[in-house]
């Protein structure tokens, strides 16, 4: 598993999406807590509170690879990685579902893949006022179209995240919106509001629960079970009030009652 997250880190902004499933019948907040442990940063699903709780984990292939196209390229143990690199670099337009595009628009395709939305939808604009072809223009008509997917979804994110108070992947959201968008309303009021958030201090009291909560995890992988419980029962007491104090708390009975910490 360390190696899946350096796989995941070097590779996540290029589009790679990882998710790994654990089958050893912990609960979710027992692989909170491992994952919290382990410097885990990749969706780890609780086999036993999901729609897998039917899979063979114990005997089935460890790692199973997924292209773009949705097709299996890959089910095994060993070389998983080296399958990865190879379908990210079919792909060097990042988030663009197509691998290949006309000449006239593979500038808008290269800075769509930059994440700079607004250049793309510029030079995409242009190549369909300048009708160089039918291939061309319906290239042009979908990179436009993920543009505007792409603003909506980054917006959409930001919402959600704000909703929940999970103000880092809050603030991610906004930045890359800001950024891909810069010089359009929607990147302005972007920008704006990630201005305003990292100076309400409600927003900095969660960010900084939740960091708390993060090292407190880190430097629990050294300690016994009771030590661990303490350690966040601390956290949830001069966290009170915060997502975060509570999480600590519900981290902390979960524990407690773990056969896996001991």
């Amino acid at each position: 598993m360390p190696h899946l997250q350096e796989v995941w880190e070097k590779n996540k902004a290029r589009g790679l999406r990882v998710f790994a499933v654990e089958g050893d019948g912990l609960t979710a907040l027992e692989n909170f807590a491992f994952a919290g442990e382990n410097k885990y940063t990749f969706p780890i699903v609780t086999a036993s509170e999901s729609s897998l709780a039917s899979w063979d984990i114990k005997t089935m292939p460890n790692t199973f690879v997924v292209n773009a196209e949705g097709l299996l390229v890959f089910k095994g143990s060993e070389g998983w990685d080296g399958i990865v690199e190879k379908e990210l670099a079919r792909r060097p337009y990042t988030g663009l579902n197509k691998d290949k595009v006309e000449k006239d628009c593979e500038k808008a395709a290269a800075a769509f893949g930059k994440g700079d939305y607004v250049k793309a939808a510029e030079l995409a604009k242009a190549v369909v006022e300048g009708k160089p072809s039918e291939a061309a223009v319906a290239d042009a008509q979908m990179i436009i179209e993920a543009c505007a997917a792409m603003e909506q979804k980054l917006r959409a994110a930001a919402d959600l995240a704000k909703g929940e108070k999970r103000y880092v992947d809050c603030l991610e959201a906004l930045d890359r919106l800001a950024s891909g968008f810069k010089g359009t309303e929607s990147g302005a009021k972007a920008e704006a509001e990630a201005k305003e958030l990292r100076k309400d201090k409600d927003v900095k009291k969660e960010m900084g629960a939740w960091q708390a909560l993060r090292q407190a995890l880190e430097s629990n992988k050294k300690l016994k079970k009771a030590e661990k419980v303490k350690a966040l029962r601390g956290v949830q007491k001069s966290q009170e009030g915060t997502e975060a104090g509570a999480k600590a708390k519900e981290l902390a009975t979960a524990i407690e009652g773990s056969k896996y910490f001991r």
